[in-house]
């Protein structure tokens, strides 16, 4: 464990876990630097001495959250209070209070999970999600946002999730998550989403900005983490997703038609 910020709760348990398989024996967590635990959080070690719970840099896991043992989260996200963590995350995710997220489920870098949703599938990068059984609810443009990404790249991230999701593949169940897999490879195989150059990430409204070399294109997270769940074990397949394909197509074409004027306002400037 690096240094943290949250000694002064005298809140955290690095306890065992409370895995009714565990006999005794080695296990492991790992915590990086910066991060921000505060009242009541509970974190638990691995389950066993092959497995090592995982925490990276710079997270704010507000009071009440429960980290169970065995997950692997990244760094820069936000869990709000009451979150109940029993699967994955990736980086610079928001989830908000009451969250609870079944084992072995993967939540995506930049996406957002509403306050109260009940998570049993994976949620892809940049996307929402809400709901007691949680759908997909879009992209997550306001935390693209927030995190530096440009207009023109959320817009294209838009048209991804519009052509995935948006063709009539159903999301839920194996088969259907199979399906989805093989779409979002033959998206990526076909090099229409290139990688972003580099960067810049914004944490926060108040946040000092930090370069991120060779940070992907959102749009390629999103493909990608649909279908990096194919090769892992046990994996649920992504939440189902609510969306109606023409509110989606209004959202893009509204987004297109944002960056145009854009466009046009800076041309009759100069």
């Amino acid at each position: 464990v690096e240094d943290l910020r949250s000694e002064r709760w005298l809140s955290i348990a690095w306890r065992t876990c409370t895995d009714l398989k565990y006999q005794g024996g080695e296990c492991f967590l790992k915590v990086g630097n910066g991060n921000d635990f505060r009242e009541h959080v509970q974190i638990h070690r691995s389950s066993s001495s092959d497995m090592c719970t995982s925490i990276g840099s710079h997270n704010l896991v507000m009071g009440g959250c429960h980290v169970a043992h065995d997950c692997i989260v990244g760094s820069g996200n936000i869990l709000a209070n009451n979150t109940l963590l029993a699967g994955h995350v990736g980086d610079y995710a928001v989830m908000g209070g009451a969250v609870a997220i079944k084992p072995f489920c993967h939540i995506g870098s930049y996406a957002f999970l509403a306050g109260g949703a009940m998570v049993e599938g994976d949620v892809p990068a940049c996307v929402r999600a809400k709901g007691d059984r949680a759908e997909l609810m879009g992209v997550n443009t306001e935390g693209l946002k927030r995190n530096g990404y440009d207009r023109q790249q959320i817009v294209e991230t838009q048209r991804a999730c519009s052509t995935l999701l948006g063709t009539g593949v159903a999301t839920g169940g194996s088969s259907a998550a199979t399906a989805l897999r093989e779409l979002a490879q033959e998206m990526l195989d076909d090099g229409k989403w290139g990688a972003a150059p580099e960067a810049v990430v914004v944490a926060g409204s108040d946040s000092q900005q930090k370069s991120e070399p060779g940070r992907r294109h959102p749009a390629v997270l999103l493909l990608q983490t649909v279908t990096e769940g194919q090769g892992r074990d046990r994996s649920p397949g992504p939440c189902r997703w609510r969306r109606a394909d023409k509110v989606t197509q209004l959202e893009t074409k509204v987004a297109e038609l944002e960056v145009k004027l854009d466009a046009l306002m800076q041309s009759t400037t100069l």
